[in-house]
């Protein structure tokens, strides 16, 4: 099953088996891209994150908007281009808390999406840091869902809509990408998930 629902936003959805990596694990590889409704653009950007934040409900004040999902806060200070996240998810570095990539855009819409579905913030882990390899220096995926047991349930990579998202998916059908790396150090994995998101104009499917 998806760890994400419908709920309005168009959806377009590709699940598939991704064959059987290392130590013959089969693992369930979704690749889950959620199209938003509104203004005459694609990728998610710092000119239309706001409008982003509107369609989502969140409450403009003192040059910050903030939401509240089943009790959690979520915030975005324009002021100082943070983005702030619920206490109780747990944050392993400090690369997405900011508005330096547009990237770091769609990962605060993921973890929206997330609350709103009903997953706790104790559930959710920011860059995790994994190792990959002899002499590498290890890799971070963007959020890992862990179950009531602290168990790592998805692990979830975001990328930008567009070419960023392409690539990665391409990529991925060439070769095992990261995600499977971290799925495999992490046993109790059910899902890898790469996932990207877009603004634009018409409800429709790309």
């Amino acid at each position: 099953s998806s760890i994400f629902g419908s709920d309005g936003y168009a959806e377009r959805c590709q699940i598939g088996n991704s064959g059987t990596p290392a130590r013959g694990k089969k693992i369930l590889f979704s690749i889950l891209t959620f199209i938003f409704v509104h203004l005459n653009l694609n990728m998610i950007t710092k000119a239309s994150f706001k409008k982003l934040l509107e369609y989502m409900a969140f409450t403009f004040k003192n040059n910050s908007y903030s939401k509240k999902i089943n009790g959690a806060l979520l915030q975005a200070d324009f002021e100082n281009e943070k983005l702030i996240y619920p206490k109780g998810v747990t944050i392993e570095g400090d690369f997405t808390l900011n508005f330096s990539s547009n990237e770091n855009f769609v990962v605060f819409e993921c973890v929206h999406r997330l609350l709103s579905l009903g997953y706790k913030p104790e559930h959710l882990t920011l860059e995790p840091k994994w190792k990959l390899g002899h002499g590498a220096s290890g890799g971070r995926a963007d959020i890992v869902i862990r179950d009531n047991e602290e168990k790592v349930f998805a692990i979830i990579e975001c990328k930008t809509a567009g070419k960023e998202f392409k690539d990665a998916w391409e990529l991925g059908l060439q070769y095992p990408s990261q995600l499977f790396s971290y799925a495999q150090q992490e046993g109790s994995t059910k899902c890898i998930c790469l996932y990207a998101s877009d603004f634009t104009d018409k409800p429709e499917f790309e």
